[in-house]
């Protein structure tokens, strides 16, 4: 299980490192990923289009 903030997450979906943080728990039988959020932090987070994404299946 992995603990985020939606800033953190942000960051890990357009720096690249959540593709390495997934790849360890994918041979594990169940994962789970928790976003620690609310919706005021929503409105106030700049996030990229996805086409800035790295993580793309």
């Amino acid at each position: 299980m992995e603990r985020k903030s939606l800033a953190d997450l942000v960051g890990s979906l357009t720096g690249g490192k959540l593709r390495y943080q997934i790849a360890d728990p994918a041979a594990l039988p169940r994962a789970a990923l928790v976003v620690d959020y609310s919706r005021s932090m929503i409105v106030t987070l700049a996030v990229p289009p996805p086409s800035h994404m790295v993580c793309r299946p």
